[in-house]
């Protein structure tokens, strides 16, 4: 520049420390808490970070619970899962996406031996509900409902539930783990009868005994 000349500038010829210079702001940090990417693809809505948390701190009984909370069937997504949840997880941008279908599982295999303690449920409420089909969603229907104090009974044709054909497709399913499984949800007092539907009068003969019917797919 020309003959040096300096731009103006502020200046003080007294300390400024009275008057709290530099502590002066016009702008805030905002802290904004987001859903994890892992937990907004999982399609049942895991708390996937909570989970990998208490996996991590050695409470296996924790996690699993945690799981439960969105999840009846963690022995099961452990196998069978298509995993969207490792497609966009953070760890893949540095080297490999975290195995969280493996985390799971094996937190599923810590639970069948530590025998978690179960969460507790609601005081039965009187309201009757009937599942009809013993499938995956049924069986979770019904869990769910059980939970919140509801009397439940699961209606099948056959002689076990339908999720037991799981195992029958899925060769890396055990039918073991499924017995497992499916008798923690019975232990809530859901109960299992037979059922031959007429079309003809299928909802007038359950509104008779129950309150309400839930048809899984």
């Amino acid at each position: 520049m020309k003959g040096h000349i300096k731009p103006p500038m502020a200046a003080a010829k007294e300390p400024t420390t009275p008057i709290l210079t530099g502590t002066w702001r016009f702008e805030r940090p905002v802290f904004v808490s987001r859903l994890a990417p892992c937990s907004e693809a999982c399609p049942l809505g895991e708390d996937i970070p909570a989970i990998m948390a208490l996996n991590g701190k050695g409470d296996f009984e924790g996690a699993y619970l945690k799981i439960l909370e969105e999840n009846p069937f963690p022995g099961v997504c452990g196998r069978i899962c298509f995993h969207p949840c490792e497609r966009v997880c953070n760890r893949g941008r540095f080297d490999e996406a975290v195995s969280i279908r493996d985390l799971e599982w094996s937190v599923f295999k810590e639970a069948q031996i530590r025998e978690p303690i179960p969460r507790g449920i609601e005081p039965k409420k009187g309201r009757k509900v009937a599942v009809i089909g013993g499938g995956p969603a049924g069986v979770s229907c019904a869990y769910f409902l059980a939970l919140l104090g509801h009397e439940i009974t699961i209606l099948q044709q056959g002689d076990e539930p339908e999720i037991f054909a799981l195992s029958a497709r899925n060769h890396s399913l055990e039918k073991r783990d499924l017995e497992w499984e499916v008798k923690r949800v019975l232990s809530l007092g859901v109960g299992i009868g037979h059922y031959v539907p007429d079309q003809t009068k299928v909802y007038d003969d359950l509104a008779k005994e129950y309150e309400a019917v839930y048809v899984s797919p």
